[in-house]
């Protein structure tokens, strides 16, 4: 930092000028590509609407060390790819110019993601003007005090990603070790999962919850969208106590399985409150005296469960299960006693994986909020004023 300091007070000790992100860059829409014309892998990454590669193409249309921002889709991501690849319709990349180094710009626009959100237009696809990208605002000190400033963030950012290769390397294993120990059971009978447990799902019609029966503090109304490996209680919709006890389906119990049976089928979570019910997109499994309720989750959770889910798929064009055909899903279940040891050995790996205050995600979570820190504080400069 004092090195940081130094080339502040020496180039520009009266601030910077902030432009225009159209004067100081050249902003380009990528080109169209079909997913025929892709494969699973190849020379160079597709960024389409996402910061995942769509897949890979033979020719390169963007160079490496190239800021981008998806427009649409995941409108207002940006990334940056430090090996060539090619730039598809809806991504926006950015060329930097002699005043402004690409690497500065990418720490500029993550400074920016949150505006960038809030420009997103809403619809059945989200949308990112390139005329909200050409009109930020943005400071453009000197290239040296860019150039010390993107050595200083790198650092946090190179962190985080061995950090996250690291979280990485430990899902997989711990996903090996989940379809190893679950599915490697000789000797033990199978079951169907109605035959061991119970199914609850949530009110339809009249019973329906209605935005009047939605409270800031309430019994938890869980949807689809609040359901991913966790619940999320605070952000899912609230309901009074009256509408609760007037609901004819689900009453959850602590140790329930939230399952997802309409759009991003399979998705799961343990609920962990003693009162709450669920929208009629989730169906509530709760196990019976023969299973245990965490050896139920990761069931639920390994392949063995993906490929009866595939098959159960009723093929509409929103992907749609019903609770009968999950409770036709069929597993090994050995003893208890089997189940709390295998699920003892899952759960080691689980906090190292997805435990926010205990694993590798809580160190990851801190040295983003670090980076974060240092990036508002180092890309916040004095307005000099200029006369024209």
């Amino acid at each position: 930092m004092s090195r940081l300091d130094e080339l502040i007070a020496k180039l520009c000790p009266d601030g910077v000028e902030y432009k225009a992100l159209c004067e100081v860059a050249n902003i380009q829409r990528g080109v169209r590509v079909v997913r025929k014309q892709l494969s699973n892998e190849g020379n160079y990454p597709v960024y389409q609407n996402g910061l995942k590669p769509l897949g890979y193409y033979t020719e390169k249309n963007c160079e490496a060390g190239t800021a981008f921002v998806i427009c649409a889709g995941a409108a207002g991501d940006v990334g940056f790819s430090n090996v060539d690849f090619w730039a598809a319709d809806d991504c926006h990349y950015i060329k930097s110019t002699e005043k402004l180094l690409s690497k500065f710009l990418y720490h500029i626009l993550l400074w920016q993601q949150n505006f960038l959100y809030s420009q997103v237009r809403r619809g059945s696809i989200p949308r990112l003007s390139r005329t909200v990208l050409e009109k930020i605002k943005i400071p453009v000190p000197p290239l040296p005090v860019q150039h010390e400033i993107v050595r200083i963030l790198d650092n946090f950012t190179e962190l985080t990603a061995e950090l996250t290769a690291e979280l990485t390397a430990r899902q997989k294993q711990y996903k090996y070790y989940l379809n190893y120990l679950l599915s490697n059971q000789n000797s033990v009978a199978s079951i169907r999962l109605k035959d061991v447990c119970k199914f609850y799902n949530g009110d339809r019609g009249k019973k329906y919850p209605k935005s009047s029966d939605m409270v800031s503090d309430g019994i938890p109304f869980v949807n689809a969208g609040d359901v991913d490996g966790r619940i999320d209680y605070e952000g899912c919709n609230k309901i009074t106590k009256e509408k609760y006890e007037s609901l004819g389906g689900a009453k959850l119990k602590k140790g329930d399985i939230l399952y997802c049976l309409r759009g991003s089928t399979g998705k799961n979570g343990v609920y962990e409150r003693n009162e709450g019910t669920v929208a009629s997109s989730l169906v509530a499994i709760r196990a019976g005296e023969k299973i245990d309720y965490m050896y139920l989750y990761y069931l639920l959770n390994s392949d063995m469960e993906w490929r009866q889910r595939v098959k159960s798929d009723t093929g509409a064009a929103q992907p749609n299960l019903s609770a009968e055909s999950v409770g036709n899903y069929v597993f090994p279940l050995p003893l208890l006693e089997q189940q709390l040891q295998i699920v003892s050995i899952l759960n080691r790996f689980r906090i190292l994986c997805d435990d926010i205050k205990n694993g590798l995600p809580a160190e990851i979570d801190a040295r983003k909020k670090q980076y974060e820190y240092y990036r508002d504080k180092l890309l916040t400069f004095k307005q000099v004023e200029v006369f024209q």
